[in-house]
């Protein structure tokens, strides 16, 4: 009905608004995507081995050798750990037989690395996976997977 009562001259000028819709449309979500991907994909990953390279500068040229000094990794040494640093955890949840995750929010960065050294070298803890998140420059957010011993 509402394209009926259109005369021809509002008709052709309400397709070519459509057309040129549509074609924004396209070019906006399919094809300048597809022609940036490869510069995207560049930018991306030169992000990411300055990141790479940052963590690399970070990490102490020589892993402490030798057994650990502490009673072996579990639940209760990484809680007790924890309240030793004034960190609060957010979530301990075992993960199957042999895992444990652990969430912390909002610690400062100095906090939370201070307390994976000393889990990892006093308590022989292994880190299978860490998903890292930050609001600001001072804390962070983090996901955690350890390896929990039998």
């Amino acid at each position: 009905m509402i394209w009926s009562e259109r005369t021809g001259r509002e008709k052709i000028l309400l397709l070519v608004a459509a057309g040129l819709c549509i074609l924004f449309v396209l070019w906006q979500f399919a094809v300048r995507p597809v022609l940036n991907y490869h510069d995207n994909a560049a930018a991306q990953f030169s992000l990411a081995e300055r990141d790479l390279q940052i963590v690399r500068s970070k990490l102490p040229l020589v892993m402490p050798q030798g057994t650990p000094s502490g009673p072996a990794f579990n639940r209760v040494v990484l809680i007790t750990a924890a309240k030793k640093r004034g960190i609060a955890l957010s979530r301990v949840q075992p993960e199957g037989d042999s895992g444990l995750d652990v969430w912390f929010d909002t610690v400062s960065v100095q906090q939370f690395y201070a307390l994976m050294t000393d889990i990892v070298i006093k308590n022989g803890a292994v880190i299978t996976r860490v998903h890292l998140g930050s609001a600001d420059p001072q804390t962070i957010n983090a996901q955690v997977r350890f390896d929990v011993a039998h």
